[in-house]
Formats: C-alpha cells, structure tokens, sequence
C-alpha cells in the first residue's frame, strides 16, 4: 500500500479498495468533477449543432438570447437564412430568445392576452413565427394609434397639426400614440375574440335549429324547445369576454371604444347626421377587425396614394361578398334562416351594451371621465374619452 503526501500535510492511501481515505482537498475536486459530468449547465450548448466558425460559438446561450432579443424580428429571420448554423442556433434556443424578446420589445400584455400554441407535451411553444404574430398585433395598434392621434390633436388645438410647432407636435404624438397603443390592445383582443366566438356560435345556432326542426318537443317533458336569438347568443358570449378585463382596464377600453367610433363617423360623415353609415362601421367590427380599420384611416388621410384606397376599396368589397356568400344572402340558392344569417348587427350590439351590462353588475358606472394628456408644453388635455356612465366634469 503506498503513501500519498496531500498538500496539507496529511496522507491518503491509494489503495483499491472502497474504504480508502483521501484528503479534503480531493475529495472537493472529485465531487466538483462528478458534479460538472451529471449535471451540465443550462448554457451548454448541444454538441450536434454545427459550428458557425465565428465568436457565438463561444458565446453561453442566456447571452445569444439578450443579443437577439435587441433586433428587430425580420432581422432575426434574416440572420436564420444567412447559413445552416445560425438557422440551428435561433430554432434550438428559440424559447429563450422568444421570452428574452418579448421583455424587451414591451409585448407582456400582447403575450398575456395572445399566448402561444401548445406543444404535444403540453407546453407553450414559443418560437420566431409567434413573435412574428405578436409584432404584427403591435404594429397595427400603434399605425391606428397614429392615425387617431393626428385626429385628436388637430380637433383638440382647433388647427391643423401641420401649423404647430414640430417639437411640440413629435412631444404631443409621441405621448399620445403610446398611450392610445396600450389601449388598442385590448380592442384588439375584444375583436379578435369576438371573430372566433361568432363562428363557434353560428354553426352552434345552425345545428341547434336543425334539431328543432325535427324534433319540435322535448322527449322528456314533451314542451317545445326553447329557441335562442342570434342577438341573445351573441350578447352572452361577448359579455363572457369583457368579465375577463380588470376593472380599470374595462372602463378605458370602453371610452377607447367610444373614441374610435366616434372619430369613424366623423371621418364618414363629417356634417350630421353621422350615423347614417353605421352599418358600414358595424361590418368592419363585425367581420373585417382591426386591421380592415387601420387600412381605412390610411386611406382616409390627406396625403394618402390612389393605390392605397383603391386597395382599401377593394379589400372592404371582398369582405361585404364574402359575408354575404357565408350567410347566403339574397340572390344566393339555399338562402338560410334570417336568424341564421352572418349580418352585422347594429354598432350597439357590438361591445356597447355588453360592456354598461358588465359595468352596472360590477356597480362601476358612474365613474369618472378620463382625459389624454397630449403635450409636455401648455398641458394640453383631450377629453374626447368618454361615455354616458361619465360623471360630469374635466378629468
């Protein structure tokens, strides 16, 4: 049996057996060194991937990620096409990069109220084509932001924006668009929701009035079934969405709601009556969504190109044809029940009366009126949101 001077001066013996004895000092280094073989860190890097011959081979993965979350996502896309290494770096890591993304880009709320696929094990997948979907969301919240908020402000100084001051103009923009975005958002999601859940109830409608019709009376109490509207249906399900929204967060969707309808019709028809084009609002609420709105106010601008509208007019007509195709309207075979039929309600019965029901069941109305600070020079305040549960009075 041989001796084995430690660096401590003590000694170990360096025999085979499972009762020998080592010093502290290699005892740690054994453990450390078993430690390191079962338990790999985090930011190890899978050995298949291949190398991309340049300094992110060496870089941990929690620092690829805060890298990549700094571009934009079509930068991301692009640097995905460069090679087969890059491609690999971006798809493995790519839960990582979405989450380090969607915290810097400020998508929280986006990624709250659209959350991901799940994947077969039941977890969320969080890939480039997701941050793709949110960028899209923002993007057109902002654009209409934009486009409300030249509105405003001209309607609110009593002059056109082009004759104030340009820093006064970007401060009085920039304050209002960001604060109109965060608002938009959850039009966005109320819209969004309010598509699926139309379809859903549409064909739930259809097959329930199919059994009607061929059983008038019910097999057990031999009374005749009771028949539900599409105008009760769709109330019930859209009061189902708006009980999601936090109180606060109610109150301002509903006067952001007030404000974009308000500002269509005054875009409509800029001299009274301005609802006489109401129905042409309630298609684009009811069938075209946010994004088909956007592309109106686009249109609608002053310096906008002939391209740009006649691809709006166009869009819109494809839209009324396609509704009335789904709902087979008149001049189509088969015409379906008018209760059955996929027509855009009266522009009240889109949020408006679901949103004061939830409101009085949640003893939110009265409640103050709030106001849109513009602008860090003179304080200018727009107090176009509003509504008739408003109480009186400046914010």
């Amino acid at each position: 049996m041989a001796m084995i001077n430690s660096g401590n001066g003590g000694s170990t013996t360096a025999s085979g057996g499972r009762g020998r004895k080592l010093s502290s000092g290699w005892s740690l280094a054994i453990a450390r060194s078993r430690f390191a073989q079962r338990y790999r860190s985090r930011s190890s890097r899978p050995q298949d991937i291949t190398q991309t011959a340049t300094f992110f081979d060496r870089l941990p993965v929690e620092i690829l990620a805060q890298i990549f979350s700094q571009v934009h996502v079509t930068d991301l896309i692009s640097l995905q096409c460069t090679s087969r290494s890059f491609h690999e770096i971006v798809d493995v890591n790519s839960g990582l990069i979405a989450r380090q993304y969607i915290r810097a880009k400020s998508l929280t709320t986006l990624s709250k109220l659209f959350p991901p696929s799940l994947l077969p094990c039941n977890k969320p997948k969080y890939d480039v084509r997701y941050l793709i979907s949110l960028t899209k969301r923002e993007q057109t919240c902002r654009e209409l932001s934009s486009y409300l908020t030249e509105r405003i402000i001209e309607r609110c100084l009593n002059t056109p924006i082009q004759r104030v001051k340009p820093k006064k103009r970007s401060v009085m923009e920039s304050c209002l668009t960001d604060e109109l975005t965060e608002r938009m958002i959850y039009v966005l999601y109320f819209l969004t929701e309010y598509s699926r859940k139309r379809e859903e109830s549409l064909v739930l409608l259809a097959t329930h009035r199919v059994l009607v019709s061929s059983h008038p009376t019910s097999s057990t109490t031999n009374a005749p079934h009771q028949v539900r509207t599409r105008a009760e249906i769709f109330h019930a399900f859209q009061t189902s969405i708006i009980s999601t929204l936090p109180d606060p967060i109610l109150i301002q969707t509903h006067h952001t709601m007030h404000l974009l309808i308000k500002l269509v019709r005054l875009s409509i028809c800029p001299t009274p009556p301005h609802q006489k084009n109401d129905p042409w609002i309630s298609m684009m609420l009811h069938k075209s969504g946010l994004i088909r709105i956007t592309e109106f106010f686009a249109a609608d601008m002053p310096y906008a190109s002939h391209s740009t509208r006649k691809g709006f007019a166009k869009a819109m007509q494809k839209d009324w044809d396609d509704l009335d195709i789904a709902s087979g309207g008149t001049g189509q075979p088969g015409n379906r029940d008018v209760y059955e039929r996929d027509v855009p309600p009266p522009i009240r019965e889109i949020w408006f009366d679901a949103a004061q029901e939830v409101m009085k069941n949640k003893k939110l109305e009265p409640h103050a009126r709030e106001g849109l600070a513009v602008g860090m020079f003179g304080g200018y305040v727009v107090d176009d949101l509003s509504c008739t549960g408003c109480v009186a009075g400046r914010p």
